[in-house]
């Protein structure tokens, strides 16, 4: 699991984008997001030991609370096959808020890499 911090760079009525350096592992495997919270603005989420990339995230729109643009948010990042009940969970986790990212993130990854060919 990787802990992220991401910003919300598309909100819509229907469409949801997040941003944020994404784990190189978790994008070549990517299983589930779970969004914990708001970051409040000085909040800093410590770095990890890991090749990123900057990517944006569609995210079904329906799945989420109240997120508005420029919100920043917290984010675990479980790998494919990876439980999102690790035993060492916060007991204040958001299960609700737990999305699977393999569909959204495909799609997200072509539509991209297509427009970068135009």
């Amino acid at each position: 699991m990787f802990e992220i911090d991401a910003t919300v760079t598309t909100s819509t009525r229907t469409e949801l984008k997040l941003t944020a350096n994404w784990p190189l592992i978790w994008l070549q495997k990517p299983g589930h997001i779970q969004i914990e919270r708001n970051l409040l603005p000085s909040e800093v989420v410590a770095p990890f030991n890991s090749v990123i990339e900057r990517a944006e995230l569609s995210v079904d729109r329906g799945l989420l609370w109240d997120l508005r643009l420029g919100d920043r948010v917290l984010i675990h990042c479980f790998l494919k096959d990876e439980s999102v009940e690790l035993p060492i969970a916060k007991p204040d986790t958001n299960p609700e808020n737990v999305i699977d990212c393999q569909e959204a993130f495909q799609r997200s990854v072509v539509a991209t890499a297509a427009s970068h060919f135009h």
